[in-house]
């Protein structure tokens, strides 16, 4: 062992392994020095937008000269089509296309969305969220079909353009996985408006690491190329991501774009730029064009690997013998760069364990002169390797700060999540990987991507399967679901490092609202009417296997969200023997936002539950004067502001129980939000920092109200049609009073989470989430469309047994839902933009400290 380890130190001393260590501290410092000029570039345009914001042009991030927002100049702006194609749905995307949709560009805009077809998940989430904005934005959905002789994206992207509208000067081409700045679609068109002679203007992603290494992997193959896209205007570089072009150019056919993308186009940066080259256009890249690029929270190895595959298997496609040629010097230099800079790292370690190993054994094995030599090999490499990450670090720390500046009321990026070890080991394993890639890429001609299998020949696509059954479920970035069918998806052997923090956002929670949030504080004999047997099984029959007094088989969302945040499930305020020491759940079942009282003097006399919000407030001070926080003391605000207050659906209950009594439901929409407004204003007095608000889900689309309601009362879903409008509206004046309330604690973050629009989401393509039962309940009786019988529910002596697969309904009771319903939704909170402002940006907001 020790004369093979003394062979293997001096063979890394001879002038062929000296010249390739050489070579790699010189790949570093060309790294380093590339990352500097670009990180010189940004910071250059982060001083202007300071100046110009010093100097009295507060909105810099818009518009670099204040003059031309003047309302004479924006009449002048030409119009803008902006196309999307989109291939399934991931945790980042509502978001990412809130930041598209919502650009403050001042002339005309319009947005396509363009999926293949209507079973695409991005379908249904796309048309929630253009119902959002329907009254103020200019979008659509199209229906591209499938992609028969080019790549499904190229497709959606040709297709978007012939409909785009015919006044269009400029189309720009987006994907869905960026967040685009306010400005950005201004930035763009005024540089192609000043400047006639651009083919194309794009930019370059600002990846966001999720965690794993491979969300690090895909950072650190970006890097490099950043580089190449942050020289202020001209360059070679191309990024598909982001591409603004005359639309005329696609009418026209000019220069062979739309055939040359057509005829068996798989790539559309590397067409697009095989065309620009071959017809002398230039390509330009403004210095405010980089996005940050969010990465999914579970991408595996696996995915890298595949989206690794995807990457080289573009220098296989060419158009022209130009372009092949092109092609091969980059695949060659790549290869060669690539493990030029592994092999000095193997060579390293070999010296570092000789010198270790010199120690304890006959020096004449471990020449002197030879441990020398390595060792200064292996110090240069290291103080080269230091510098690369430095001039990383700083290029990304920029970018972060340019992002920050470009996006004021967007979610803020840091820099403290990134892991700079990760980072350091990503840099090996990339560029050990990339040119085996290259070689299966070579060798192999086809690609898995998003769901379907790409064949080339001479260049061009020639065979295109679709994998919907025995492929992947979900894209490799993303994360999002490309079909309805739930699949589990094995990650590659290798593994998957963990983030670098392991704190905890919050210490606590506390929780309020009503039976959707309560984890039992209700028990059967204090139960609402015809749901008084909550103590009994099959409740609480798939998780907990008993029942906890929860309104469900299981988990609630506030569990999960009390998961998401490592920390225990939140026991009930009447469990006096509980540890309250990580929260505390205030929520009733059956609680309303009006008093009690209310109900009583208008002879509204059913059983309905006494504790209204305003008990649950009165708990909470309870709490609060028991460990010494009655008062205003700092200590207590401090307290207060290291948990997250979650306020449960409320509301829904006031409106069930004045069901056909003589109080106008105006009425009580009117007083309920009030009280609810009085409530937060309460908390956030008291030091309540981070608060998420939940809005009522489809009230209309429990088998209750379809049970109680004329057949003619439905709308599209199938739903009550009156329950659903009540809930709606209601939604949309509680949005307005957060919004007031955001405006008088702007130290606070108040966040609604939309509860409407995700179940809304979920009903409109039940399938996509694994529920094959939408309307009828799991645990009821009466058979017929509902399983409904309002004498004979759950728990009760008449049923004692649920369904059999509870995960493949919504409804659980006939009012409350499925743990596998409260899961979904949790996650659209947490992960998938069903939250305003996200859930991410309270906790970067909470970590920060701000």
């Amino acid at each position: 062992m020790d004369a093979s380890l003394a062979a293997a130190s001096r063979a890394c001393c001879s002038p062929l392994a000296i010249f390739i260590q050489i070579q790699g501290c010189v790949i570093c410092l060309l790294l380093s020095t590339g990352w500097c000029f670009a990180a010189f570039v940004r910071s250059r345009v982060i001083r202007c937008l300071k100046k110009n914001i010093e100097g009295g042009n507060y909105f810099a991030f818009i518009c670099e000269d204040i003059n031309r927002l003047e309302h004479s100049a924006q009449l002048d702006l030409p119009r803008v089509s902006v196309i999307m194609p989109l291939k399934g749905f991931g945790e980042h995307n509502l978001q990412n296309w809130r930041s598209q949709i919502t650009s403050l560009y001042g002339g005309p805009l319009e947005f396509l969305f363009v999926v293949e077809s209507i079973d695409d998940p991005a379908y249904h989430a796309v048309s929630g969220l253009i119902s959002e904005f329907k009254d103020s934005v200019d979008a659509r959905i199209v229906i591209a079909g499938f992609s028969k002789t080019c790549s499904q994206k190229i497709h959606n992207q040709l297709i978007g353009a012939e409909k785009m509208h015919k006044g269009s000067k400029y189309v720009l081409f987006l994907d869905d996985d960026i967040r685009l700045h306010p400005g950005s679609i201004g930035a763009l068109t005024a540089e192609m408006e000043k400047n006639p002679e651009i083919f194309i203007q794009t930019g370059y992603p600002l990846d966001l690491p999720s965690g794993s290494l491979g969300s690090y992997c895909i950072y650190e193959y970006h890097m490099p190329c950043s580089m190449g896209f942050a020289t202020g205007g001209k360059t070679f570089f191309l990024w598909g991501g982001c591409m603004m072009m005359h639309a005329d150019d696609f009418r026209k056919d000019s220069h062979g774009v739309v055939s040359g993308l057509r005829d068996g186009g798989y790539s559309d940066d590397m067409t697009l730029a095989a065309v620009a080259g071959a017809h002398k256009r230039l390509i330009s890249s403004p210095p405010v064009a980089v996005f940050p690029h969010p990465l999914a929270s579970d991408l595996s190895f696996s995915r890298y690997w595949n989206y690794l595959r995807k990457q080289t298997f573009v220098l296989e496609s060419y158009i022209s013998v130009v372009n092949w040629l092109m092609n091969r010097a980059l695949f060659s230099s790549h290869c060669y760069l690539s493990w030029g800079f592994v092999l000095p790292y193997l060579m390293a370690i070999i010296h570092y364990l000789a010198a270790l190993r010199a120690q304890f054994i006959d020096n004449k094995l471990m020449e002197s002169n030879v441990l020398s030599c390595g060792l200064s090999l292996a110090g240069c490499l290291v103080v080269c390797t230091v510098v690369a990450l430095l001039s990383m670090w700083n290029l990304t720390k920029v970018e972060i700060q340019l992002c920050n500046i470009l996006s004021p009321e967007g979610p803020k990026v840091s820099l403290d999540s990134y892991n700079w070890g990760l980072v350091f080991l990503a840099m090996l394993v990339d560029n050990f990987l990339y040119p085996i890639s290259a070689m299966r890429s070579y060798y192999t001609k086809y690609v898995n991507w998003s769901g379907v299998r790409y064949y080339l020949k001479e260049g061009k696509i020639s065979k295109i399967e679709r994998l919907k059954e025995n492929g992947a479920s979900y894209s490799d970035l993303g994360g999002k679901r490309l079909y309805s069918k739930r699949t589990i998806i094995l990650s590659f052997i290798l593994i998957s490092l963990p983030s670098s923090s392991s704190s905890k956002p919050f210490s606590k929670i506390y929780a309020f609202g009503d039976s959707y949030t309560d984890t039992g504080n209700t028990r059967s004999a204090t139960g609402p009417f015809s749901f008084g047997y909550v103590s009994n099984l099959p409740y609480g029959s798939t998780f907990f296997h008993h029942s906890t007094n929860r309104y469900s088989d299981g988990r609630l969302v506030i569990d999960f969200i009390a998961t998401n945040l490592s920390l225990p499930f939140l026991p009930p305020y009447l469990d006096k023997n509980s540890d309250f020491s990580n929260g505390i759940n205030f929520a009733v079942a059956g609680s309303t936002a009006l008093d009690h009282a209310f109900f009583v003097n208008n002879s509204i006399t059913m059983d309905i539950t006494p504790q209204s919000l305003q008990t649950q407030l009165h708990w909470f001070n309870e709490h609060l004067e028991k460990i010494g926080c009655g008062g205003r003391h700092q200590q207590c605000h401090e307290k207060l502001e290291d948990a997250l207050f979650w306020i449960g659906e409320i509301g829904a209950n006031d409106y069930a129980y004045s069901f056909g009594s003589s109080v106008s439901p105006n009425v009580v929409q009117e007083l309920a939000v009030k009280n609810v407004f009085n409530f937060l204003q309460a908390l956030l007095a008291k030091g309540a920092k981070y608060i998420v608000v939940q809005g009522l889900p489809l009230t209309g689309c429990l088998p209750l109200a379809m049970f109680l309601t004329l057949p003619n009362d439905r709308d599209r879903l199938g739903c009550a049609a009156s329950a659903n409008n009540l809930a709606k509206n209601h939604n949309l004046i509680i949005q307005s009073k957060l919004e007031q309330l955001q405006r008088q604690y702007p130290k606070a973050i108040i966040a609604y989470a939309d509860y409407f629009n995700a179940h809304r989401t979920i009903m409109n393509k039940p399938a996509a989430y694994g529920f094959t039962e939408p309307f009828k309940t799991c645990c009821g009786s009466g058979g017929g469309p509902y399983n409904f019988d309002i004498f004979a529910t759950c728990g009760s002596p008449d049923v004692t047994k649920a369904c059999s697969a509870p995960s493949k309904f919504v409804n659980w009771d006939g009012v409350h839902l499925t743990e596998a319903l409260y899961k979904v939704v949790a996650d659209m909170f947490l992960h998938r933009g069903y939250c305003h402002p996200s859930y991410d940006a309270l906790l970067n907001h909470k970590v920060q400290g701000r």
